[in-house]
């Protein structure tokens, strides 16, 4: 059974893993880890997002990174980080920073220009810079500025992903058990795609499921048309024999790998681990209590 979905509908019953971003299996999508070397203030300041700022006298941290701050009306409270980073071959590419985690109310800077913020308080935040990023090679100043009326606040990880124009989207797959005994498990699988070009683009979408060993279970694939600026869910329900399910102490992954191809050809490819759990019996257990 395949459907696409404009919307992830995910039945909060069903035991449902939801998976942070995607392991690159190919060179069609580049991870940069921007974890090192940043600097840090505490309070807030207009000049502090800026190119012109001397942040030379300012703290060095490495992210994960929190803060606090014991202030009262004065100074002000909130605070900024900055990193300087060099920027990636990206013609007719996407260029996104994903972050792993940030305080809600922190805004995000690329060169002095306002990119995004976390105002709704999201866990994970993935942002398109293409607009912002200067060509290959050349320098970027990106600054994040945390709420100024907030006392404490951080940054998790924080990486920078190029990818094809039609590309997997952040932290949207979702795996969820809908059946499972020891001859076989039907999983549900989300997947979000999006189309950052400027023209339609036939793909084929292919789901291949592998077992801890690296042997293919299952392949399921579609042919599609996705348009310019469009985005949706690719939803698959999949079938694995003799399947090995996790119960409290065991953990055994599968690992989900989702492909884009155009014309036959790789664009972008993600990995994501995944485990098989045992399926409750909402109304059963109702009855029991």
């Amino acid at each position: 059974m395949l459907n696409i979905k404009q919307t992830t509908t995910i039945c909060a019953l069903l035991p449902v893993l939801l998976l942070w971003g995607c392991h690159s299996l190919d060179e069609s999508r580049s991870e940069e880890c921007l974890n090192g070397d940043w600097r840090f203030i505490e309070g807030y300041a207009a000049e502090y997002v800026t190119e012109e700022c001397d942040d030379s006298e300012w703290g060095s941290v490495d992210l994960a990174h929190t803060w606090s701050s014991a202030c009262d009306s004065v100074p002000v409270c909130g605070a900024c980080y900055r990193k300087h980073f060099t920027s990636p071959v990206h013609h007719n590419r996407v260029v996104n920073l994903e972050f792993e985690s940030l305080s809600a109310g922190s805004t995000i800077y690329v060169n002095g220009l306002e990119v995004g913020n976390n105002a709704d308080g999201k866990e994970s935040l993935s942002l398109d810079i293409t607009p912002y990023v200067r060509v290959a090679g050349q320098s970027n100043l990106l600054a994040v500025c945390g709420d100024s009326t907030a006392t404490e606040g951080g940054i998790g990880g924080v990486r920078m992903v190029v990818t094809s124009s039609v590309y997997i989207e952040h932290a949207a797959t979702t795996v969820t058990t809908v059946e499972a005994n020891d001859h076989s498990a039907v999983v549900n699988t989300v997947v979000r795609i999006a189309n950052k070009g400027a023209n339609k683009q036939n793909i084929n979408f292919v789901n291949t499921i592998h077992d801890a060993e690296g042997k293919r279970e299952r392949k399921s694939e579609l042919k599609m048309t996705i348009a310019a600026g469009e985005s949706f869910d690719v939803e698959m329900t999949m079938q694995i024999p003799n399947p090995v399910i996790s119960y409290d102490d065991s953990h055994y992954e599968y690992k989900l790998r989702s492909a884009i191809e155009v014309k036959n050809y790789e664009v972008d490819v993600c990995s994501v681990p995944f485990i098989i759990t045992p399926v409750i019996d909402i109304a059963e257990t109702e009855e029991e209590l």
